[in-house]
């Protein structure tokens, strides 16, 4: 019925649709896949499997598509390599291996954070570590040797604490340590106690051993702080007082914060005052056993308007820490030679011999400074400063550092000054190395008067520093004596210069001179003492045949430089003896004077 053109025409329908549906089979669903895959790779979905076994140009499309999914996949990975390693390299200090300050802000905020949730009873320690000294190491061996000490101190630390303990290198020499889950504050000592032996083992750097300190602040959760910055805050003010010391710690109190925040006050006063104009030079005199003075020694003292002492175990150490010590050590030179002046003038218009010497005290600090020795060298040049006034006290310290300070402890011996190692017996000092300094003079430490032991060991300590200092040829000047009895220690084991508040309080420079005035002289030997503070051994100049009544004249006498005394006893010193006749009858007309009452 159909025609032929219709058949045709029909056929040529059926063999399209059958052609679709072979396309549609073999190119659209792959097809479809394809776009699939696309769509998830911008999704970051993973992807289903690709028609990369067709031998047609689909499946060059798919394995070209296969080719790029994997290429996007490598780039992706090395990225997050990339990133894990930046995040790694900002939260590990690369010296040591330990997580650094950006670490310790993260895990510290967490830890403290953690201890709030879960209440009462949890407590953590902060140790804010820092090693003593590290400077020397990096400048006398080169960074080289300071970094390789510095890892072999982060090893040794994380060896020192617990598993659950964190370690951090927060900068420089600086370690914070987290001591978590503790139970008792003794907890702390135990492991401080264990860090500072693994630290001050020797290490070997570079083919030598190093023997390190460290310094260690202390501050505990909740009692000091709440946060981990308040907590690293307290724990730098303990710190700051146990590097005082060195190679030891300090727990953080409330009187400590006080005294730190009284330094820092310090600090700012002395930067307001540039010119020191609120010091004062006194002069204590250095005397024999006669108790002539044989020179000065120049201490500063500091009041404020308002009337307030500040002492000089105060302000001293604020100085050097504030980088101060060079402009206040120019105003103890300048002062200290005016001083002199008026020692000399004195014993000029008296007609006597030279005037007492001055002692200036110099630290490690100055001698080391180039600057403050060519100050000097200019100052005695011009006469200024000359070494027949004065001559310099240097601290038993400089021991710690001799081969830095010997150039500078040489000059001043070569433009003529004497010097005085002060703080004698102190610990610093090796008695191998005591001649190679050119000393003139050992200042014995008045610690040595109290050290442990019996008064006979004690004797026999100084008995023997005495031996040491005949043998070097040097004078041997006792500091800190209080008494008459230590006088008389000391003179039988044959000492012959002493200091201390027996002899005499620091005095005035005007009240100073006077004391070389009237003591410079032939003299009896008076002790004068006071029911509440001792002063001793002064020597009356005799310019009459009565010395009771000199005594009794200088007791009504309150404008003399002396304390008045409520008791006067007189002692027999030899070439200063007194008859016993003539003190006996000297002290019965004494008694007979109108103002008797007064003296007993």
């Amino acid at each position: 019925l159909l025609g032929p053109g219709l058949l045709a025409g029909l056929a040529c329908v059926a063999l399209g649709a059958l052609m679709a549906l072979r396309a549609s089979r073999v190119y659209a669903k792959p097809l479809r896949e394809l776009a699939w895959a696309v769509e998830g790779l911008a999704e970051g979905r993973s992807h289903g499997p690709l028609p990369v076994a067709r031998k047609d140009e689909l499946g060059e499309l798919a394995r070209s598509f296969k080719a790029m999914v994997e290429a996007l996949a490598e780039r992706d990975a090395e990225r997050e390599r990339l990133h894990e390693e930046s995040l790694h390299g900002a939260l590990v200090d690369p010296t040591t291996g330990l997580p650094n300050r950006r670490a310790f802000l993260e895990e510290s905020a967490t830890v403290v954070a953690l201890l709030e949730r879960l209440g009462s009873g949890r407590s953590l320690a902060l140790l804010y570590l820092d090693l003593d000294n590290f400077k020397n190491v990096n400048d006398g061996y080169g960074h080289g040797a300071g970094d390789e000490l510095l890892h072999a101190v982060g090893a040794r630390i994380k060896e020192a604490i617990r598993d659950a303990d964190l370690a951090f290198r927060i900068g420089g020499d600086e370690f914070v340590i987290l001591l978590t889950s503790l139970r008792r504050e003794d907890d702390v000592v135990m492991v401080l106690d264990k860090l500072r032996g693994a630290i001050a083992a020797p290490m070997p750097i570079q083919g030598r051993d190093f023997l390190v300190t460290a310094s260690c602040g202390v501050a505990l959760y909740p009692r000091d702080g709440t946060s981990s910055e308040e907590l690293l805050r307290v724990a730098d003010t303990a710190l700051y007082e146990a590097k005082r010391s060195r190679d030891t710690y300090a727990f953080f109190t409330p009187e400590l914060g006080e005294r730190v925040r009284r330094r820092t006050e310090l600090v700012e006063l002395l930067k307001a005052e540039p010119a020191f104009s609120e010091f004062r030079l006194v002069l204590q005199p250095i005397v024999d056993r006669g108790g002539r003075p044989r020179s000065f020694e120049a201490l500063a003292r500091w009041r404020k308007p308002d009337g307030r002492e500040i002492p000089p175990s105060e302000f001293i150490p604020v100085i050097e820490e504030a980088g101060l010590i060079g402009a206040f050590g120019s105003w103890c030179l300048g002062a200290a030679a005016r001083a002199a002046k008026a020692l000399a003038a004195g014993a000029a218009g008296q007609g006597g011999g030279p005037a007492p010497r001055v002692a200036v005290n110099l630290s490690v600090i100055q001698l080391l400074d180039g600057g403050q020795m060519d100050e000097i060298a200019a100052r005695s040049a011009s006469g200024e400063l000359g070494p027949d006034r004065i001559y310099f006290e240097v601290t038993e310290s400089c021991f710690a550092r001799e081969k830095e300070v010997e150039p500078a402890v040489r000059r001043l011996a070569a433009l003529g000054y004497k010097i005085s190692l002060d703080d004698f017996g102190t610990g610093y000092s090796s008695l191998g190395r005591l001649g190679s300094l050119p000393f003139d003079a050992f200042k014995v430490d008045r610690s040595l008067l109290f050290a442990g032991g019996d008064a006979r060991s004690r004797d026999a300590v100084l008995g023997g520093i005495r031996s040491l200092g005949a043998g070097y040829g040097v004078d041997m000047v006792v500091g800190g004596v209080e008494d008459a009895e230590t006088v008389e220690r000391l003179v039988a084991l044959g000492f012959g210069l002493f200091q201390g508040y027996y002899f005499s309080r620091p005095l005035e420079v005007e009240a100073a001179a006077r004391y070389a005035r009237e003591l410079g002289g032939e003299a009896y030997y008076f002790s004068a003492d006071s029911m509440t503070e001792a002063y001793a051994l002064h020597l009356f100049r005799v310019e009459e045949r009565d010395p009771v009544r000199l005594v009794a004249d200088t007791v009504r006498d309150e404008s003399r430089v002396y304390p008045r005394p409520t008791d006067l006893r007189v002692f027999s010193e030899p070439p200063f003896s007194l008859p016993e006749r003539e003190v006996a009858e000297g002290l019965a007309r004494m008694a007979m004077r109108p103002d008797a009452a007064d003296i007993t």
